[in-house]
């Protein structure tokens, strides 16, 4: 297995979301629609993207993927986005693309949770938020296969500064100490 590494990075607080009170709404505004934390996702994809390093995004709604996807737009990264109307023959070939490099940043929703091995994957992007803690592990799960060339998996979660997605975040951390992975 490979060795984790948790990155953090903190979005910045948008005092007009605060005015939400119930979870869907704070979860479409502080998340899907937010495009501060899009760009954030982009550039911080892009980074390591320039360091040849093999990046997937995981949404949970389409939505959220095409946003991120349209934030890419002019970045100088060729982002791909997988959901579930993704032919098994498109979802393979991207695989094989992320899997040998020819392709360096993939956005998938849901599609990708299980039985998806991609080994040479070096970072994993936590583009969705939430308490379900089997949900982030599965999702890490995609990076931490072992390989000759990769020893290490960096996985890329958000402090979001919200009502209900705050505390969400601490039961997240919560498990990664738990699993050993901070």
């Amino acid at each position: 297995m490979s060795q984790p590494k948790i990155t953090l990075i903190p979005v910045p607080k948008d005092s007009s979301i605060s005015k939400y009170s119930k979870f869907y709404d704070v979860k479409d505004y502080g998340v899907i629609y937010n495009v501060v934390r899009n760009n954030l996702i982009v550039s911080e994809v892009k980074k390591r993207v320039l360091q040849e390093k093999s990046c997937l995004i995981i949404v949970e709604e389409i939505r959220h993927g095409e946003k991120i996807l349209a934030a890419f737009s002019g970045s100088g990264v060729k982002a791909i986005f997988l959901q579930g109307k993704s032919s098994a023959k498109v979802r393979e070939q991207v695989k094989q693309q992320l899997i040998t490099k020819q392709n360096w940043c993939v956005i998938t929703t849901k599609i990708w949770n299980e039985g998806i091995d991609i080994p040479s994957l070096d970072v994993v992007v936590l583009g969705f938020v939430g308490k379900a803690t089997s949900r982030s592990m599965q999702a890490i799960g995609r990076g931490l296969r072992r390989t000759e060339e990769k020893d290490r998996v960096e996985i890329v979660d958000f402090l979001d500064p919200y009502k209900f997605l705050a505390s969400h975040l601490v039961l997240r951390l919560t498990t990664y100490v738990k699993e050993g992975l901070m």
